[in-house]
């Protein structure tokens, strides 16, 4: 085959193929020009891969640009709304609230009243009647139940017709009644309205038979049961005195009643209040244990003695309570 020489078109020079074949070369002008080399199908294959890759990667940030940008739209056209809206709100609140009539002091109509007993105290609100305009005025406490005494609460004040020099005021709870913390703190009347609901509660003195008679029924002590706070049980203990006809002889057992939650009540003619009144005890021989059967003399609802009672109710301390006699 014959040797064809390229000439360079710039100047008609003779041209150098390289011996990689990559590129042909004038020995004079040095101008280039590169060859292009005959791709495999293999070649071919990752190219058109790589061209598709760089196409849908280009897509891809095409629409993820777009979706940033619309997102970016959308919440600046967001806010600017909400902007308005509470642009809008305010302005229309503050007209409102300039155009209600002012009324400098809305708590000289009411008066607050705490009832009950301490740690179980209530809030009431009432009208005092020293102003027209507590029809129009609407009242509400922070706190309304289980209140004790030195607490602080919060009563709010809110009208469509007035506006206030300040909405909320603040109260110390006082005047709550409190539990009995120490037994000398009962007053003679006091003890003797206990004896006589006590005597009422007891005047079934159990299933004592024909054969025994009751002589008397003394009250001899009060117990509290305390822990100085909140728990106040007071009993009322007596003791009674029963003669056998089997054997002529005497018995003396004791008999006691309970009042739970005992309070007393400062400026109220009923002195006390409590919360059950109770027959203490248990099933015990009138007579004397394991001498006589119970068809002789029979049995009533007590205890044996003084210290089975303070046995009785004290066994379940945990060491929180007190018991104080008188």
């Amino acid at each position: 085959m014959k040797k064809i020489d390229l000439k360079c078109p710039s100047c008609g020079g003779i041209m150098k193929v390289s011996e990689d074949k990559t590129e042909i070369t004038c020995q004079y002008c040095q101008h280039k020009f590169l060859i292009e080399k005959e791709k495999t199908i293999e070649e071919l294959k990752e190219q058109e891969e790589a061209i598709s890759y760089a196409r849908e990667k280009g897509i891809r940030k095409a629409k993820d640009e777009a979706l940033k940008t619309e997102r970016k739209n959308n919440r600046k056209v967001f806010f600017l709304t909400l902007g308005g809206i509470i642009a809008l709100s305010t302005i229309s609140v503050t007209i409102s609230y300039y155009t209600k009539e002012y009324l400098p002091d809305p708590f000289r109509c009411i008066d607050i009243k705490f009832i009950g007993t301490s740690g179980k105290g209530e809030a009431k609100i009432i009208s005092n009647g020293k102003c027209e305009e507590s029809k129009d005025i609407d009242f509400s406490t922070t706190t309304v139940k289980n209140l004790k005494e030195g607490d602080e609460i919060y009563v709010d004040a809110s009208s469509s017709k007035y506006r206030f020099e300040t909405d909320r005021k603040k109260y110390i709870v006082k005047g709550l009644s409190n539990y009995l913390t120490d037994i000398n703190n009962l007053t003679e009347e006091m003890i003797a309205k206990i004896h006589k609901l006590s005597s009422e509660e007891l005047k079934e003195t159990g299933s004592v038979t024909k054969s025994a008679k009751i002589l008397s029924l003394t009250p001899y002590k009060l117990y509290l049961y305390t822990d100085g706070e909140n728990k106040s049980i007071l009993y009322d203990v007596y003791k009674i005195k029963i003669k056998s006809n089997y054997d002529g002889k005497t018995y003396e057992k004791i008999k006691a009643t309970s009042f739970e939650d005992f309070v007393i009540l400062d400026e109220n003619d009923e002195l006390f209040r409590y919360s059950r009144l109770s027959r203490e005890g248990n099933v015990i021989h009138a007579g004397e244990d394991g001498v006589y059967g119970f068809g002789y003399i029979g049995t009533i609802i007590g205890y044996k003695s003084i210290d089975e009672f303070k046995g009785d109710i004290n066994k379940n301390n945990d060491g929180r309570f007190k018991i104080q006699e008188r």
